[in-house]
């Protein structure tokens, strides 16, 4: 129905927990036909939809005027990778809000393809990303650097637990550094050998904006956000120091005759 409905701005299909059954092709060559769909909301979680994102990801390279993209397809039996899906975003510059969910699916693929084109949306606010449970592999620094192009970014939410994800994990911190704007910062890597450790090292004192809400499970458990600014603290209560201190000693100084 939705390729004869080209003028299309809005579409929601939600099928939660149903016995849906066969892959995405026909809903992806649907979508392409909508080139002035804004609005996309996808929420399959639960069925048992297998095949490969290819199709949905092309359909939605067709959407140029996209602005909010979700893609809920938890616990299906879905393959391939994302690398589509990351063509299909990077095609639409104007995306504002972005979540993926994925979880417990059989995706194989690494963060790198989906990372590149995430740093094409200048205009994202909010980017969620849930592959807990898939076999996701790769590493951080593509991704991060992709994060940090997204500058008006305030909701940042990623979900890795159980991925076998490597590499340098201070890219990603490094990307996060440079959204100033983030209020609301949720990450998990349990299952993962990113310990709590590990993440304080990378994470701590990286959040520009002294009121985000920041919520890290790491490996060995969960980091607070006092924890996370306390580096930031420190080195603020120092310098109010220092600079009380320099302006006392000039009021102080002994005037020459």
């Amino acid at each position: 129905p939705t390729a004869r409905n080209p003028q299309l701005r809005s579409l929601a299909l939600l099928f939660h927990s149903n016995r849906i059954e066969g892959g995405l092709h026909a809903v992806g060559q649907g979508i392409g036909c909508c080139v002035h769909l804004v609005d996309l909301l996808l929420h399959f979680n639960g069925n048992q939809i297998q095949g490969n994102l290819h199709d949905l990801g092309e359909g939605i390279g067709r959407c140029p005027q996209l602005t909010n993209l979700a893609l809920c397809f938890d616990g299906n039996h879905i393959q391939g990778d994302l690398r589509s899906i990351g063509r299909g975003i990077g095609r639409c510059s104007r995306l504002s809000q972005v979540m993926l969910r994925f979880a417990g699916n059989r995706i194989e693929a690494d963060l790198n393809a989906l990372g590149h084109e995430i740093g094409r949306c200048a205009q994202l606010k909010m980017l969620h990303l849930a592959l807990s449970g898939n076999r996701i592999q790769g590493d951080f620094n593509v991704l991060g650097h992709g994060i940090g192009q997204c500058v008006l970014l305030s909701t940042l939410n990623l979900e890795v637990d159980g991925c076998h994800i490597q590499g340098d994990l201070l890219a990603l911190g490094e990307g996060i550094a440079c959204c100033a704007q983030l209020v609301h910062v949720m990450l998990s890597f349990g299952g993962t050998p990113l310990t709590r450790a590990m993440c304080l090292l990378v994470f701590r004192g990286r959040l520009l904006n002294r009121s985000c809400q920041c919520v890290i499970r790491s490996a060995d458990g969960v980091i607070s956000e006092r924890e996370l600014h306390l580096d930031r603290d420190e080195i603020i209560a120092r310098v109010v120091y220092w600079g009380r201190l320099l302006t006392f000693l000039a009021a102080h100084q002994p005037q020459n005759p």
